[in-house]
Order: structure tokens, then sequence, then C-alpha cells
């Protein structure tokens, strides 16, 4: 399972409803509706640029890694769509402070997991179907709070990503060399918060899943703790 990259970040213990009807009887007036296409692209679409951008970061300024080196939250973001994270499972609880322009949306998963098969794998481990039972995680606990208010039904916030490529620039953190990873495929539960008011806010989440570990289970939990300061921009 050398291909399989997980990061949980993010906590509710039951299956996930995907009825829309109860997505939308959520008051969430924040997040975009899981089944929108905010600015332009759906969660699924969302969340496969979200792993790119995870993936597409050096180790040695990795924001998501900043236990090991400090972080930068803007590295690699681009647009008015910016990414946060965990810490792929090994420090859970971690804060993180971050400075955001204004009308920026912000996207991030509570919980995911990823596989990325190599260009090199047997066809048979190249499939959608292989792939995507590598990421069928299950048992989800999710939490999320948005300056203290929690996200209600936040485990309705599931998605599954398309087929994709991602790029595993030379200095990655998982020590591999530079090489396109595809087929990819990605599952879990994610957030797109729409922009934030100028000032300070804090973003809270947390999470549980049990996902395919080799011929084997495991369960992960994460989480992380973002303070945000939201500034005018230029």
């Amino acid at each position: 399972m050398r291909r399989f990259i997980l990061l949980i970040v993010g906590v509710a213990l039951t299956a996930i409803p995907l009825s829309q009807a109860l997505a939308e009887r959520s008051n969430n007036p924040g997040i975009a509706p899981i089944q929108s296409s905010p600015h332009g692209a759906s969660y699924g679409e969302w969340a496969a640029e979200w792993w790119k951008w995870a993936v597409g970061q050096r180790f040695g300024e990795h924001p998501l890694l900043d236990f090991i080196v400090p972080a930068d939250c803007s590295l690699g973001q681009q647009g008015h769509v910016w990414f946060l994270g965990g810490t792929f499972a090994i420090v859970p609880g971690i804060e993180r402070e971050c400075t955001v322009p204004a009308g920026t949306a912000l996207f991030f998963p509570i919980v995911n997991a990823a596989y990325f098969a190599f260009l090199d794998d047997p066809p048979e481990q190249r499939t959608e179907e292989y792939i995507r039972a590598q990421v069928a995680c299950f048992d989800y606990e999710v939490f999320a709070q948005i300056d203290g208010d929690e996200v209600i039904q936040a485990i309705n916030y599931f998605e599954q990503s398309p087929l994709f490529e991602a790029f595993l620039p030379e200095g990655n953190a998982f020590g591999l060399p530079s090489q396109i990873l595809s087929p990819s495929a990605d599952q879990g539960i994610y957030l797109f918060v729409r922009p934030l008011s100028v000032g300070v806010h804090t973003v809270e989440f947390l999470g549980i899943a049990t996902c395919p570990f080799g011929d084997e289970f495991d369960t992960f939990t994460d989480g992380a703790t973002y303070t945000i300061t939201v500034v005018p921009s230029n």
C-alpha cells in the first residue's frame, strides 16, 4: 500500500446519510451546500485540487507539516479559494495562525483519504474500481465549528472526487522521486466556507475514520484549530 496517503483532519460517529434533503435542512449559511458548485467546481472537483496542492508542496516548507518547520498557510495558494488541512495524521490537535485576504473562501477536509497509483503499477491496480476501494473509509466521526458555531450535520458534506492526477515535486514530504501520480481518487468530508468578514476568526475541525490499510483496516484521528485573520485585500 505504498500509494496510500491519508489525511485525517477532522470529529460524531454515524453512517453517512447522503440525502440532499437532509443536507438542505442543515442551516449552515456560511458553507456552500454539498450539491452546489462553488466557484464553478463541485466538492469532488475541489477535493482533487486540494490533494494536488497537498502533495505538491516541498517537505521543508509544507504548510501541513509545521510541527517540523514554521508554517506559511499562503504557500501554493491561488485565486479566491485557499486550502487548509490537518497534519497527515501525525500530530493531532495542532494550532495554527493564518492571514487570509478578504474575499477568500476556505476549503478543507474534516476527514479524508486518497490513493495515488504509480504509472508503472500493474494494470489491475490502476483501475477505477481498485483505486476507489482503497479509500472506502467508514465509521466517520466528524465535528467542525466556525467562530464557536458548530457546523450542523457536518457528516452530510461527503464527497467522492473524480479520478485525477497529481504531481509530486522534488523534495516532497514522502521522500519519493519527482513524478506524476495517476490515476488517483479521494473520498472524504469537506467544507467549502464562504469568505469570512475582515477580522479574526476561529476554524476548528476534528475527525476519526476507519480506512483500508493493506489487507486490514485501521482507524485514524487528527484535528486542527486555525486562527484566521482576514485582512483587506489590496
